[in-house]
């Protein structure tokens, strides 16, 4: 995702701002599920450590959305302060210290109200849906299993997170009393589901882009080949 939009034009930008932007999504989504999911935990009967690590995890990011939010807003003192504490020397302060300025100004959105908003907004909105799909047996299950199933996406996992979506569902479906087979069978429709809607608006969104499969691979390439060159 980075590499694709990174480069000239309107929606693009240099690489490590776009992939702090991207970062920034990454935070605000697992915010939001672990939001919905506290929620939902006071309709059943969960473990205190569930609980807790939720929590955690939600205080964890609400810190990390401040924090690199301030960072952002004060890039200059942020950099300034980081050039006093690197070690000297070409590979900290003429080529990493350069991408982690540019890496801050990815997180502008988190000190800029109206831009916060509104991403923030479009990503409620997207939840919403979610919840809507998942809500076919009731509403506050819906919001439960989306989130649950969201909160274990963010381990790390296989492409498409096939595998740990559907242990994530199951395990959430078994704290309502749902049985595993079912509760597989439901997981395994909805991951198809997201799949195929992604894939088919993926290829389109880089078709716009002008882009293609194989010009993505070669520059991810060549990406990993100059990151480990100045490695």
């Amino acid at each position: 995702r980075s590499l694709l939009l990174t480069g000239q034009g309107r929606n693009k930008g240099p690489f490590m701002q776009v992939f702090a932007s991207i970062i920034t999504e990454r935070v605000l989504d697992v915010f939001i599920a672990a939001t919905v999911f506290l929620i939902s935990l006071t309709q059943i009967s969960a473990s205190n450590t569930i609980r807790t690590i939720v929590l955690g995890v939600f205080a964890f990011m609400l810190v990390g959305m401040v924090v690199l939010g301030i960072a952002s807003r004060r890039e200059v003192e942020t950099t300034r302060w980081l050039e006093s504490v690197l070690p000297k020397g070409k590979l900290f302060q003429e080529l990493l210290l350069p991408k982690i300025g540019s890496f801050l100004k990815g997180f502008g959105v988190l000190s800029d109200k109206k831009r916060f908003f509104s991403a923030f907004g479009l990503l409620a909105a997207s939840w919403v849906t979610a919840f809507m799909e998942a809500a076919l047996l009731q509403l506050w299950w819906g919001a439960f299993i989306v989130s649950a199933a969201a909160f274990g996406m963010a381990l790390p996992s296989a492409p498409a997170g096939i595998g740990v979506y559907e242990a994530a569902t199951v395990s959430a479906y078994g704290l309502i009393g749902v049985g595993q087979s079912p509760a597989l069978a439901i997981a395994v429709v909805l991951h198809l589901m997201q799949i195929i809607v992604s894939s088919v608006l993926g290829a389109i969104g880089v078709g716009v882009l002008g882009d293609n499969l194989s010009s993505l691979i070669k520059r991810t390439t060549r990406q990993k080949e100059e990151m480990e060159h100045q490695a």
